[in-house]
């Protein structure tokens, strides 16, 4: 079949089907790559960013935490006043400073979208921060900057530091789902490129199957049939003009053993009637040797070619 179109044309959509399979794997690659850099964009996206934020907040947390056990110290009853010469609003404003910042955390946290299993421990996160916030830290300091240190005493050991615990803990259960959901999401993308890594190699393996199949049939159908032609053309320079010629398709191989089954047949028919004009000329040659008469013979140039 192939050797009905012109040599030409073969290695042309030969090239055509190369570019096509190196292309396609091309393709293939580059969205295997986008979705892997999807799947890495969710991953920072929707789960180490998030996880970074309410990490930050725990921070903060517990620096507040920190900030009123210090101010406490700070009670001239205590033996620790003396080495405190600083004053206890610097750790009252501390807090403040740092339940802003949470607060401006928590608004950029809130500004993604959430799932429902996200919008649950984020909840109960700012109902136990709530309780920490308004009924703990902000009468604790409070309390501080009045200089009642007892009641400052009194509402960190029952208020603030159980409220702190809840709200810690519901923070951590929160920076625990991202860190899971995260592995999962990280695992999920590793297992992606192994299978994208793979893709490619089998689809390398292919294409280069593929490509080594088509230029072997390709290839066949141009030298098998010039093998056969030069093998003709040996028979004919041995000698050998009785040979059977096989013209196959519309290329330039059958082009090629046309010309050499004329010339085959062309030398025939010359050698044929050189070797009829030779037999006549010797026939005429016997008959004059033979003659009692004298004869002479020349060519129409007047050259003298026989003389008995």
């Amino acid at each position: 079949m192939l050797n009905n179109f012109r040599i030409g044309t073969r290695l042309f959509w030969q090239a055509v089907g190369m570019a096509f399979w190196f292309t396609a794997l091309v393709v293939v690659a580059i969205v295997s790559s986008r979705d892997l850099s999807r799947g890495t964009a969710a991953l920072y996206l929707d789960k180490l960013e998030p996880g970074t934020i309410v990490l930050r907040i725990q921070t903060l947390m517990s620096e507040n935490n920190l900030q009123i056990a210090s101010g406490l110290l700070h009670d001239p009853a205590g033996l620790q006043a003396a080495k405190h010469d600083h004053p206890v609003t610097m750790h009252t404003d501390s807090v403040l400073k740092n339940r802003d910042a949470i607060t401006e955390l928590w608004k950029q946290f809130k500004s993604r979208s959430l799932n429902d299993q996200e919008r649950g421990l984020a909840e109960a996160y700012e109902q136990a921060r709530a309780t920490f916030v308004k009924d703990g830290l902000m009468v604790a300091s409070e309390a501080l900057k009045d200089g009642d240190y007892g009641r400052a005493a009194d509402v960190y050991a029952n208020v603030v530091r159980p409220s702190y615990a809840k709200a810690s803990s519901a923070a951590e259960a929160l920076r625990l789902y991202y860190a899971e959901s995260g592995r999962e999401v990280f695992e999920d993308a590793r297992q992606t490129q192994e299978t994208t890594a793979r893709l490619m190699v089998g689809l390398a393996v292919l294409v280069t199957a593929l490509v080594a199949v088509f230029s072997y049939f390709f290839a066949r159908s141009i030298t098998g049939p010039l093998a056969g032609a030069l093998r003709l053309a040996d028979e004919v320079a041995s000698g050998h003009l009785d040979n059977r010629v096989e013209i196959k398709g519309k290329d330039q191989v059958a082009d090629l053993m046309a010309a050499l089954d004329k010339m085959q047949s062309g030398l025939k028919s010359r050698i044929e009637a050189d070797r009829k004009a030779a037999n006549e000329t010797l026939r005429i040659k016997v008959a004059l040797d033979v003659t009692s008469n004298n004869v002479m013979v020349a060519d129409p140039s007047g050259v003298i070619i026989y003389c008995n």
